[in-house]
């Protein structure tokens, strides 16, 4: 593989890692953090910094949610059963806390903690803080991988992301993997993997001009989706 007509072997790992950001279909979601650490992980180099994390929560679509809650960015987020038990999750709730557990104020500190804890979250919301987490890369990223970026995401949001990722990455990569052709078809230049050999390359009007072509054949079965009955017969 190429980067720039350079072996990526030739590459430093590291270095070559800082210019690649990647967003998986499941993407992580890490209970025992706040909201701003579960963004901030994804560049470490500013987990501190609160306006690289606010202003990829606004590109993702994560902050209009993260705004509703009570404590927004500080929040805890739990998805492991058991994780708000006090003993055993004290100091996750604040390791910067001077609090001592075993002290007389134990039902006081443990109540104060768990109006922090945010039980969970839905699909939607994480896969936005992933996309946030994907997002605090993204200006030094010369290589954005998205796969399935928007399966939980409503049509509006997924809109929105896609006008968004067109204006801050003009100029970079960006691959998009997925099954949604509502996405696909927005792309400079389409892939279709069959077996993971390429079988077809190009726009999604070149493609859509193949007889016979998986590609169009594919879009043509999405698209019969969204034409009821009532339409097809007004034809």
């Amino acid at each position: 593989m190429f980067i720039n007509d350079i072996n990526i072997r030739e590459y430093d790992p590291a270095v070559l890692r800082k210019h690649i950001t990647v967003l998986f279909q499941t993407s992580g979601e890490f209970s025992g953090l706040t909201i701003s650490e579960n963004i901030g992980i994804g560049n470490i180099s500013q987990i501190s910094s609160t306006p690289s994390i606010h202003s990829a929560a606004l590109e993702s679509g994560a902050h209009e949610f993260i705004s509703s809650l009570p404590f927004k960015y500080d929040t805890y987020i739990s998805c492991i059963p058991g994780w708000t038990t006090y003993k055993e999750g004290f100091s996750k709730w604040d390791a910067s806390s001077d609090m001592d557990p075993d002290s007389e104020n134990e039902d006081e500190i443990k109540k104060e903690q768990e109006k922090k804890v945010q039980k969970n979250l839905s699909g939607g919301q994480w896969q936005k803080l992933g996309l946030a987490r994907a997002f605090m890369r993204s200006r030094e990223a010369d290589l954005m991988v998205l796969d399935e970026p928007t399966a939980n995401l409503d049509p509006e949001a997924e809109f929105r992301l896609f006008e968004t990722i067109r204006k801050a990455r003009k100029g970079r990569t960006t691959v998009f993997i997925s099954h949604r052709f509502n996405t696909v078809r927005v792309a400079d230049r389409i892939m279709v993997l069959d077996g993971g050999a390429v079988k077809e390359f190009g726009t999604h009007e070149e493609l859509m001009g193949v007889e016979g072509g998986q590609y169009r054949r594919f879009y043509e079965v999405q698209a019969k989706g969204f034409v009821n009955e009532g339409d097809e017969d007004r034809r």
